[in-house]
């Protein structure tokens, strides 16, 4: 009789393991009535205080492993956790077992996945979506490969905040012939420009570093500016100053008010010199044929010839010239040429009016 006990008690703790025990009424009710109402002791006793219960347990346990519900729930927890908690396609593969299992037995079963992702999951389940069309593999912007549209937009914003110089760099040689292209002094440090790229191109897959390796070689940091404006001199200076002031508790509000009025003209300024570099980028552009623009400058009172080492002498005796500089820009085959003609003389007059009438 305990053999026939043992083997009934087997089979039905084999049922409760596959998930049928509740359904299968006949099995617990001889189960109850076998152990007096008390099952649990009677699988408690059969499979660790019994004889026999070694090998029972062994052999329940490789054929509840062995099922092919099992196997599957398996396969679908490795597939899930190579998905990376990717948004989609996670979701997507949680929903194949999300309508048929609670949220708890599925972590019991080795799931992990958060409480927003389950509730997609069983919303996917319930609508059969179960595709993954929607699904886009992920490409870091570091593999893409750089369209032409992004290399001409990076060129036109560093070209936007550059100016120009009559320092030439060595591009390559075509032929017997050495090309030279124009050194543009930037306005902004690269990493600026960069985020200002970003801003006006929000879906450009671009990152810092790559950004670095486009630009050219002839836009160069600028290292000296000169010629500029008693507002560009002060501009800075009084931003810094209106923002420390503003931070600052017991500051004066006419004083404030004062630097914003002085910030304010500043932005302004700064506005009005980039819509007039825009608008000369644009006449550039526009360039046909036989035409051209001639920029012409004039810089008087200024020594050239000095060495690292020089005597006092040599250095006070110098004479001081003038230069009178023309810059001709026109267009060859639909490249922008430029050619400076520069006129250096003790005798020009030191009037920059008189000189170039």
């Amino acid at each position: 009789m305990s053999g026939k006990i043992s083997e009934f008690s087997r089979g039905v703790l084999a049922l409760e393991r596959l998930s049928h025990y509740s359904s299968n009424r006949q099995s617990q009710r001889s189960t109850d009535r076998i152990s007096n109402d008390d099952a649990s002791s009677l699988f408690n006793y059969i499979f660790f205080r019994s004889h026999r219960g070694g090998s029972l347990l062994s052999e329940v346990i490789r054929d509840y492993t062995g099922c092919t519900e099992l196997n599957l729930l398996r396969n679908v927890r490795k597939m899930h956790q190579m998905c990376d908690s990717r948004p989609g396609i996670s979701s997507t593969v949680l929903s194949l077992v999300a309508g048929l299992y609670s949220s708890s037995n599925l972590k019991s079963m080795g799931f992990s996945f958060g409480a927003e992702q389950y509730i997609l999951a069983k919303w996917k389940a319930e609508k059969e979506k179960f595709g993954l069309s929607e699904y886009q593999r992920h490409v870091p912007a570091s593999t893409v490969k750089i369209s032409d549209d992004i290399k001409s937009k990076v060129r036109q914003i560093l070209f936007e905040y550059s100016n120009n110089s009559s320092e030439t760099i060595e591009s390559g040689s075509q032929g017997s012939a050495n090309q030279f292209e124009e050194v543009r002094f930037l306005t902004k440090p690269k990493r600026e420009i960069f985020h200002l790229l970003k801003n006006r191109y929000p879906g450009i897959r671009l990152g810092l570093s790559k950004f670095y390796e486009l630009c050219p070689k002839n836009f160069k940091k600028s290292t000296k500016r000169t010629d500029v404006c008693n507002i560009c001199v002060a501009g800075e200076k009084v931003k810094k100053q209106y923002e420390m002031l503003r931070r600052s508790q017991v500051a004066d509000s006419t004083q404030i008010a004062r630097l914003k009025e002085s910030v304010d003209e500043y932005k302004v300024h700064k506005m009005l010199s980039s819509k007039q570099r825009l608008n000369f980028n644009s006449q550039i552009g526009r360039l046909q044929g036989k035409s051209c623009i001639i920029i012409t400058d004039f810089k008087e009172n200024f020594k050239i010839g000095g060495g690292p080492v020089e005597s006092s002498r040599d250095y006070y005796e110098k004479p001081q010239i003038s230069d009178l500089c023309f810059c001709v820009i026109s267009k060859s085959g639909g490249n922008v040429q430029r050619r400076y003609y520069n006129y250096l003389s003790e005798n020009l007059s030191h009037d920059s009016l008189f000189a170039i009438n």
